[in-house]
């Protein structure tokens, strides 16, 4: 897939900081999992982690010979089938060939597309705050439990697959130092909403960003990644990037964020049922 095809205006650079920090997000966490594996085979990194859930089983990119795609393509999903989990396959623009998005599915898998989005966090401004909530980082692990279970109601997951994210974020280590930083905006001292901050070279990528439906449309989701982003300034990170949902996207619109290219995960049958965290 050329980068023509996948990036809006002229900025490639800003198109594959989006690409370099998603799929290192996903790399991260996998490692971090016990049952995580990830190995790298002719120009695709092949993930797996053992839990049902097609964001944690799968592919990522892909590099191949134009005529080597299409049996390598098959050859992958094949094998992925057998495990008996979802999984996905996620490409962007350095994706090559072309052809690469039609043979992923000819082989069943069901696209998604999403727009990848960057901000220069130099033009980050503060959302209005939302009243009578706290938005701060977690690194207390004693208050991953609540994050994740935020994270089951507001994506409609499994409380087994929102429990991944935050097993990696304590593996990963809590605090300013970790590239794993979850935050959370709590009422009454309950997480109604959550995001997670991946740190990679100068960019700052945030993941894993929602609020439970009884606190929706308050400002909290702009708020909860504001306070991600932020943190990233702080730290000296450069730029933030995302993925935008359709629920997302107005408000990271609103934070400053642009659309620099589209994203397409590629779903296994029975693994889109829940939202993808983002």
């Amino acid at each position: 897939m050329r980068m023509a095809e996948y990036c809006f205006g002229d900025d490639a650079r800003m198109a594959l900081d989006v690409e370099r920090n998603g799929y290192e997000s996903i790399r991260l966490i996998v490692r971090l999992l016990e049952r995580g594996r990830i190995e790298e085979r002719g120009g695709v990194d092949v993930f797996t982690t053992g839990i049902p859930f097609f964001l944690l089983n799968g592919m990522l990119g892909a590099s191949f010979p134009e005529h080597q795609a299409e049996p390598a393509i098959h050859a992958h999903v094949r094998e992925m089938k057998q495990t008996g989990l979802p999984f996905c396959w996620m490409v962007g623009p350095s994706t090559t060939p072309p052809t690469v998005g039609a043979i992923i599915e000819s082989a069943g898998l069901r696209p998604n597309r999403m727009p990848g989005m960057w901000i220069s966090l130099d033009l980050l401004h503060p959302p209005p705050p939302p009243q009578d909530v706290v938005v701060r980082e977690i690194v207390d692990a004693r208050e991953l439990d609540g994050w994740a279970h935020a994270q089951a109601r507001g994506f409609g997951l499994a409380i087994e697959v929102a429990q991944a994210f935050s097993d990696a974020a304590r593996a990963a280590g809590l605090g300013r130092a970790s590239v794993l930083r979850p935050f959370a905006a709590f009422i009454d001292g309950d997480v109604v909403a959550t995001s997670l901050l991946v740190s990679d070279g100068p960019t700052a990528g945030i993941y894993n960003v929602c609020t439970v439906e009884e606190a929706r449309r308050r400002g909290i989701g702009a708020a909860v990644t504001h306070a991600a982003l932020e943190a990233g300034r702080a730290s000296g990170l450069k730029t933030g990037v995302l993925f935008a949902s359709s629920m997302g996207y107005p408000v990271y619109k609103k934070l400053g964020f642009r659309t620099g290219c589209t994203f397409t995960t590629y779903a296994w049958k029975g693994a889109e049922k829940a939202t993808a965290p983002g």
